[in-house]
């Protein structure tokens, strides 16, 4: 069990490691964090969001529009910048307008972009795909979904409204218990941002190198 402080701090690192611009990997490590706090699988998630992204332009993810629809280069688009990217149109959402993509990766992670979109505009957002429905309020979250659909990697298409689209309040859980497997691989994927040790770092860092001071 780890503290949400641990949470979001552990997946923005892992973010930024895996070639994420740092101002989104702030975002992930907040969106991580909501998940968790939810008692959404979160962490892993995103560990198997930057697995698939792991050695590519993230560019390739990212949206954009044909006819109407969003759409990346690559196979899929990025939940991380494509929920951004909707969080900073949450007023033509409040205008009811229908935001439509095509495949995404991880598409839970949208999740915590929609409940800052219904925070901004004072009123319900909603996400479906794959016959799942997820709803934001400004307070709360409600759902329409099978367990199988919070743990898909991949979907065909995502549809973004401001209708209300979920039948029941989902009740968030207290604590949430994180796969080992999933942990160790955002670690690995933040132990990229540290400096590589040298020898010169090692006698010059923490402890006593080669010099005994007792």
């Amino acid at each position: 069990m780890y503290s949400l402080n641990e949470v979001e701090t552990t997946a923005k690192r892992a973010a930024w490691g895996a070639g994420v611009p740092w101002g989104l990997a702030e975002d992930a490590g907040k969106a991580v964090r909501w998940l968790a706090a939810q008692g959404l699988p979160g962490p892993k998630s995103l560990a198997q969001l930057l697995t698939g992204f792991d050695d590519n332009p993230y560019q390739l993810f990212s949206p954009q529009s044909d006819a109407g629809v969003w759409i990346a280069s690559a196979d899929a688009l990025c939940p991380l910048v494509s929920g951004a990217a909707v969080s900073d149109m949450a007023a033509t959402l409040a205008a009811g307008r229908t935001i439509d993509f095509g495949p995404c990766f991880v598409p839970i992670l949208l999740l915590p972009f929609a409940a800052m979109a219904a925070r901004l505009t004072d009123g319900p957002v909603s996400v479906a795909w794959n016959g799942a429905a997820f709803t934001a309020t400004p307070n709360a979250l409600l759902l329409d979904a099978s367990p199988d659909t919070l743990q898909v990697q991949s979907t065909r298409a995502v549809t973004w409204s401001a209708e209300l689209k979920a039948k029941r309040v989902f009740q968030p859980q207290e604590r949430l218990p994180i796969a080992a497997e999933d942990w160790t691989a955002l670690l690995a994927f933040g132990h990229r941002t540290f400096a590589p040790d040298t020898e010169a770092s090692r006698l010059a860092g923490a402890g006593a190198g080669e010099t005994d001071n007792d």
